[in-house]
């Protein structure tokens, strides 16, 4: 409703990077063949999540309070909210988060069952299970584990250990409150120190902290992801990872701080994809920030580089065509 020109983030990035992908347009910095990188059998469309799949992290209260809409207002940063009917906020701000709440749980589940997967949106990652902020209304990362957890962590044996890795340049203090002391759940955080949310008591949850310092760039960047990243695997050898992987680390980026260039973020997806993938390892790939309107084309590009790579790449028909009937949540165990 143009409310979205208010805030610095892109509302329609998601969209422009499923829109570069299909179309292939010249320019991308990691084009190598002139056919579709994206087709229909590629893409399985999220579907919103429900409220039993929210309450499976979230508490009553919580979801209650965001009927208000001063309580949405305040979490997104749109001030202009708080005068909304909450019928409109629910239609027109919440639905769309919970849409993308869902993909997230989606892209969980087929990542256990197909080795990868990337939810083109999502990354909530400093909403827990009981107040929102920082643009988050919606715990996706942690769902992402959560609600799949009564089918994979309970009924597949050997599936008990999960990892996260947090490459946005905030700190990812949502999802840190929720798994803390948490022992199957290992944190690896790489952020600005400077910046939201400063949280000092989520801070403890992390297993392997890295802050950086204003202006970071890419030769100490990449070093410093890499050679935690390898050892947080092996610590903590998980049964998947779900990867937040913002892009307000990118240089000139106002709520980033960092100095990350287009080819620098490309570079650390790829990193993170490599390790990961060799180790066997299932990824969950989710975009989280990033306040620039050129991130779209940088996340396409990335995204195609991981395909030309053979990092990621088609899945069978059954993927795409899966009822959209089938529930998020799995079936409780008779």
């Amino acid at each position: 409703m143009g409310l979205e020109k208010l805030h610095p983030f892109d509302a329609g990035k998601w969209g422009k990077v499923i829109g570069f992908l299909k179309a292939r347009k010249q320019g991308a910095c990691f084009v190598v063949s002139e056919e579709k990188l994206l087709s229909d059998s590629m893409l399985v469309e999220a579907r919103e999540a429900s409220e039993e799949d929210l309450l499976v992290v979230h508490t009553r209260r919580y979801l209650n309070e965001l009927k208000w809409s001063f309580a949405v207002a305040t979490i997104t940063e749109i001030p202009p909210v708080i005068f909304l009917p909450n019928f409109l906020v629910q239609r027109k701000v919440l639905r769309p988060l919970r849409t993308q709440t869902g993909g997230t749980i989606m892209a969980g589940k087929l990542a256990m069952e197909r080795g990868w997967a990337i939810n083109v949106g999502g990354g909530f990652h400093h909403c827990s299970s009981d107040r929102g902020g920082g643009f988050c209304a919606y715990a996706d990362i942690t769902l992402a584990i959560k609600v799949p957890e009564r089918f994979l962590f309970e009924r597949v044996e050997g599936i008990s250990r999960a990892t996260i890795v947090d490459l946005d340049a905030h700190q990812g203090n949502g999802h840190e409150r929720d798994f803390m002391g948490d022992s199957r759940v290992y944190i690896l955080d790489v952020y600005n120190r400077h910046i939201y949310p400063g949280d000092g008591f989520a801070k403890q949850a992390i297993r392997r902290k890295v802050e950086l310092e204003w202006g970071t760039e890419d030769d100490e960047y990449l070093t410093k992801v890499e050679r935690n990243l390898e050892r947080a695997l092996r610590e903590h050898p998980p049964d998947v990872l779900v990867y937040n992987a913002g892009t307000d680390i990118l240089e000139g980026d106002r709520l980033g701080g960092l100095s990350i260039s287009p080819q620098g973020i490309v570079k650390r997806d790829e990193l993170v994809f490599r390790v990961v993938r060799s180790q066997q390892v299932p990824i969950l790939m989710v975009t989280s920030g990033g306040y620039q309107k050129r991130t779209a084309r940088i996340i396409a590009d990335s995204i195609l580089n991981l395909y030309n790579l053979g990092l990621i790449g088609p899945e069978p028909s059954d993927v795409s065509a899966q009822n959209s009937d089938t529930p998020l949540l799995p079936p409780e165990v008779p």
